[in-house]
């Protein structure tokens, strides 16, 4: 919105089927190299009117076929083309079939232009074809381009393939490519947002507390510990509580904020009967985001009038995989909501529990409804 004063007076000097924008992403048509000089003279002085300043490292100057090649017109056109084909559900083979075909296509112009973005699509595509050819450039891709990262790892739950996500990511942290945190965080929140079948929950549970334990691992950077923490809930059951109360008791009041939330929430959710102890954690760390979480706790678990916000519950449609999930943060509300003595509260988690109890539920959230389940009628 702030550039719509800047969109205006480029339009008056190009023409409104000259100039396109995304954001800070101009794109201006022009006859001539010389005009187009003038053009970015002109861009640059529009811009110093907003106190703004041109990236001239990012401005470049293009020829019809190498707009075709930056933007891979070509493969995104044939790309369109899938996409019409899986949403007039043509035959799984066929639509391969010209997968296969767009990719032998983009693939002359490997590492051009926005040959991220045409990657994204093709990792969504596959996965939701369960093609498994991409599989073998999947690691070079995640260093590449990091900006993929939740694009790659979905695509591995799309094929099923837990083992090989958790390799991928491993084969990170062991070769020391692991350098943003933003990479990090992301392995944990897919693994958050799909449902790790019951064999591979162990070795996911023990490297995630691996995660915990050793902050100076990857990146060394604090954000993906809560993650991390919550994966331990989502993938565990009552023996990931003592993992997690050894964490609180030895590194608790040195974690960030929003880990510390996280692995009390998460041990409230798995051991009801302790909340005690989750208390007293909250008492002794004293942070900001444990003070207004204890102080919910407190009030929910007392105040049998209490009538608070109550969250929407949905199911999540990943784009690879197109399978429903109710996400493990959803899962983690309900559980810590029954511990409410309100009527009211207890009224609307019976109504969602009939809800779900029609959905076609995975491994963790076949687990996690059992435990929510019967913690809500048994109590009185």
């Amino acid at each position: 919105m702030f550039l719509f004063e800047h969109d205006r007076r480029l339009l008056n000097i190009v023409g409104a089927n000259h100039y396109v924008r995304w954001m800070d992403d101009q794109n201006i048509a022009v006859k001539t190299e010389t005009y187009a000089r003038s053009v970015v003279r002109l861009l640059t002085r529009s811009l110093a009117h907003q106190r703004l300043v041109l990236n001239s490292g990012k401005t470049k100057f293009l020829s019809p076929v190498q707009v075709s090649d930056h933007f891979h017109l070509d493969a995104n056109e044939q790309l369109d083309g899938i996409d019409l084909k899986i949403k007039a559900k043509h035959s799984g083979r066929e639509i391969r079939m010209s997968i296969k075909a767009a990719w032998n296509c983009a693939f002359q112009l490997e590492g051009k232009g926005n040959w991220d973005k045409i990657l994204k699509r093709f990792y969504g595509f596959a996965g939701r074809l369960g093609m498994k050819f991409l599989r073998r450039r999947a690691y070079n891709d995640l260093i590449t381009y990091p900006l993929l990262a939740p694009r790659i790892f979905e695509y591995y739950v799309a094929l099923s393939d837990y083992g090989g996500l958790l390799e991928l990511f491993d084969r990170m942290i062991e070769e020391h490519e692991s350098i943003y945190e933003s990479v990090e965080n992301c392995f944990f929140e897919t693994v958050l947002n799909c449902n790790v079948p019951d064999h591979f929950r162990k070795p996911f549970r023990e490297f995630c507390g691996k995660w915990l334990k050793n902050p100076s691992i990857g990146s060394g950077r604090p954000f993906s510990r809560g993650s991390a923490a919550l994966c331990l809930y989502w993938l565990g059951d009552k023996r990931s509580v003592k993992a997690i109360k050894r964490v609180l008791d030895a590194e608790g009041i040195d974690y960030p904020a929003s880990s510390t939330r996280a692995l009390v929430s998460a041990y409230i959710a798995l051991a009801p009967e302790q909340l005690d102890y989750a208390l007293g954690i909250c008492a002794r760390i004293s942070n900001g985001e444990l003070s207004s979480v204890s102080r919910f706790i407190h009030v929910l678990s007392n105040d049998g009038s209490l009538r608070c916000a109550l969250p929407r519950i949905t199911q999540r449609v990943p784009y690879s995989t197109q399978i429903p999930v109710f996400e493990a943060r959803t899962w983690l509300r309900l559980e810590v909501l029954s511990l409410s003595k309100a009527t009211a509260v207890k009224k609307w988690l019976r109504a969602q529990e009939l809800t779900i109890s029609k959905c076609s539920l995975g491994d963790c959230e076949k687990r996690a409804f059992a435990r929510w389940r019967k913690r809500l009628y048994d109590q009185p």
